[in-house]
């Protein structure tokens, strides 16, 4: 299995992301962020707000705790998470 506590808040974004077989820009167009944001977030150049961590943990269907520190179980089974979103577009 994989390390999660090994990897920074970028590598559990970007591994959550593929996971979702979504891209840089659609995962930014969820969440009101450019892909350039993604990007610096994903190589670690810069670090998500709490607000785009949110924004973030809710369009990945992943715990804000986890996105943050790796411990756990990534859809962290607490009351930080929104339920992931079935409905058709």
């Amino acid at each position: 299995g994989l390390n999660y506590l090994t990897m920074n808040i970028g590598e559990r974004i970007k591994l959550s992301r593929s996971r979702l077989k979504m891209t840089q820009q659609q995962l930014g167009d969820r969440i009101g962020a450019n892909k350039a944001s993604i990007s610096q977030w994903e190589n670690g150049v810069y670090t998500p707000d709490a607000k785009n961590l949110s924004a973030l943990a809710k369009a990945l269907s992943v715990s804000v705790f986890w996105l943050m520190d790796g411990k756990g179980d990534p859809t962290g089974q607490n009351l930080e998470i929104a339920p992931p979103d079935i409905s058709v577009r």
